[in-house]
């Protein structure tokens, strides 16, 4: 049996009338191919990379084309299946990828659309310039990334707390961006936050997002327009968190149900995961808030022909900044004091 996908914040289907990706009990996510070359390429992109066993340079320091650094961040991949869903006036055909969300008690979500840019080289003029006004309401165009979509548990109602697409398209500031990477990792009822819990450390954002930073510091096989990163945590972990300077009438000392439930679907869902063809089990880190980044939506992954994607990689480089200050402040510095701070010169190779 499919449903529609609950904890989708942002992409087709989210809070508008296109059709929605759809999941099954199975831990399935089915997203349906979107029309002409764009599923096309986007069903090729994940066969190619599962495809691809070249290990990249040792060195980290010559441009590569080797995919295989991006398994760590991608959903596993199923291929592609055609399936009946209510709505659909005839069977669609999906790809069918992991519900990276399945195993989650509270799963807390957010979703960032990644560059300066979201046209793609070869795009018909008109297309381009629509897409180009698009980026100018935004924050990409200034920042090199958008929030498109987030969902956090709140632990003062046992709530979750959605913020979809068509909000996000308010947001126009490095001010705001700010504060929803803050309200990402906080409740909004009390004055705790757990910004130290979920982006620093050695399994937290902050770290996954540098190894995916210089993986685009030196790959030059792909330019990936209008593809997202996609943060998820586990929201149970928050009723641990210190109580630093907590008000209300949030009952301290976890939800030791739902954090017992997440990790024992923690261990299914990896040991699942040995047997899908050789891709890589899920990477979480940070105890039991499970944190974990993917690199998603492909459709309009092109071909690099030896250029590296300096508009991601930059607008990596910025997202990690932005949430290098939201540490800081959390920390009641000025910058990160948890994590060393990241410039162009962190990742090896030209950052222009």
């Amino acid at each position: 049996m499919f449903t529609k996908s609950k904890h989708q914040v942002a992409g087709h289907g989210c809070g508008d009338t296109k059709l929605a990706p759809v999941v099954d009990d199975a831990g399935c996510f089915y997203k349906p191919l979107q029309n002409g070359t764009r599923g096309e390429r986007e069903a090729e992109f994940y066969s190619r990379v599962l495809a691809d066993t070249r290990d990249p340079d040792p060195e980290g320091c010559s441009p590569s084309t080797s995919l295989r650094p991006l398994l760590n961040f991608m959903p596993r991949s199923y291929g592609t299946a055609k399936i009946v869903v209510e709505g659909a006036a005839e069977p669609l055909e999906c790809l069918k990828l992991e519900d990276i969300t399945c195993s989650y008690q509270y799963p807390c979500v957010m979703d960032l659309k990644m560059g300066f840019r979201t046209w793609y080289k070869g795009c018909p003029e008109a297309r381009k310039e629509k897409y180009r006004l698009k980026d100018l309401k935004t924050t990409r165009a200034k920042l090199g990334f958008s929030l498109t979509g987030m969902q956090v548990y709140n632990p003062h109602t046992n709530q979750i707390d959605q913020m979809h697409k068509q909000k996000c398209r308010d947001i126009s500031t490095r001010d705001e961006v700010l504060q929803c990477l803050q309200r990402f990792v906080s409740c909004r009822d009390t004055q705790i936050d757990w910004a130290s819990e979920v982006y620093s450390g050695d399994g937290g954002v902050l770290a996954r997002l540098r190894e995916l930073t210089e993986w685009f510091a030196t790959q030059s096989a792909y330019h990936f327009s209008s593809a997202s990163v996609l943060v998820i945590y586990e929201g149970a972990a928050s009723r641990n968190v210190p109580l630093r300077a907590l008000s209300g009438n949030h009952t301290p000392g976890g939800d030791p149900a739902a954090l017992k439930a997440s990790r024992a679907a923690a261990a299914e869902a990896k040991a699942q995961a040995q047997g899908a063809g050789g891709q890589c089990p899920p990477r979480w880190g940070n105890g039991d808030f499970r944190v974990r980044v993917c690199f998603v939506d492909f459709a309009h992954a092109i071909e690099a022909e030896g250029e590296r994607d300096t508009n991601v990689h930059e607008g990596l480089l910025s997202l990690l900044r932005a949430l290098e200050e939201v540490v800081g402040r959390s920390n009641g510095s000025g910058a990160g004091a948890a994590d060393p701070p990241t410039t162009a010169s962190d990742s090896c190779g030209d950052a222009s």
